[in-house]
């Protein structure tokens, strides 16, 4: 399947509809960008790895241990109840 996007003056794009469908993505998922042998692999975020980056500059600093327990539960809950 192909499925196309225009970048804007920004730099942003819009992932197809059926791109979101296919990989489950909804608005406030964290998806990843992966270069492979000069390609773009795009998947949803699953681990806690993927999350790496996305507390940075958060107003609030917790300690890194809290903020694990935290993305796990959340990535469990995700997972359990489909959330």
């Amino acid at each position: 399947m192909i499925a196309t996007s225009k970048i804007t003056t920004k730099g942003q794009i819009t992932i197809p509809k059926t791109i979101r469908e296919i990989l489950d993505l909804h608005e406030g998922n964290i998806i990843a960008f992966e270069e492979k042998e000069n390609e773009i692999i795009i998947r949803k975020t699953e681990s806690i790895e993927d999350y790496e980056g996305f507390l940075k500059d958060k107003a609030v600093i917790k300690d890194f241990d809290e903020i694990r327990k935290e993305v796990k539960n959340k990535i469990s809950r995700k997972r359990v109840l489909g959330e």
